[in-house]
This record gives structure tokens, C-alpha cells and sequence, in this order.
């Protein structure tokens, strides 16, 4: 589902994007690779705390620290 977010948010379909996150997140518990790409599907639509936190979330989760930097779809949260 998430990934299906991440193609939403690219249409740039926010509410579509959106609803896939909050329905990905659901699943109890979501594991590392979930929240990453929920992560990177929030930073696309604008939603930069949201994302952030979800980045914090994956890497307590045990998601890459070397490839966290590397996504370049978090670029709208660094400037």
C-alpha cells in the first residue's frame, strides 16, 4: 500500500496518496520498510512533520541510516 502512495503522491494525488499512507499504517505493526515509504510518500505531498517522524520511526525500526540520506525524494525536507 505504501508504495501505492508514493505513486499517488508523484500524480500528485494527495487525498489518494494520503488515504494509502493512513491505510498502510494500519496494519499493526508496520514494519521498517512501511514506514519508510510512508515517510517518503508525506515528504511528496507536503506533509514534512508527518514524514519526518515516520523517518525516525523506520530507523528506530532498524531501516538503513546509509540509505535515509540518499532518497532523493526527501529533498523538499531539506531546504
Amino acid at each position: 500500500m505504501t508504495l501505492q502512495a508514493v505513486c499517488y503522491a508523484k500524480l500528485h494525488e494527495r487525498a489518494a496518496a494520503l488515504k494509502a499512507v493512513d491505510s498502510a499504517l494500519a496494519i499493526t505493526p508496520p514494519d521498517n520498510g512501511v514506514l519508510f515509504q510512508a515517510a517518503v510518500a508525506l515528504a511528496l505531498v507536503g506533509e514534512a512533520n508527518r514524514s519526518v517522524a515516520l523517518i525516525k520511526q523506520a530507523a528506530a525500526a532498524g531501516y538503513s541510516l546509509q540509505l535515509i540520506p540518499d532518497e532523493e525524494d526527501f529533498a523538499t525536507l531539506r531546504s
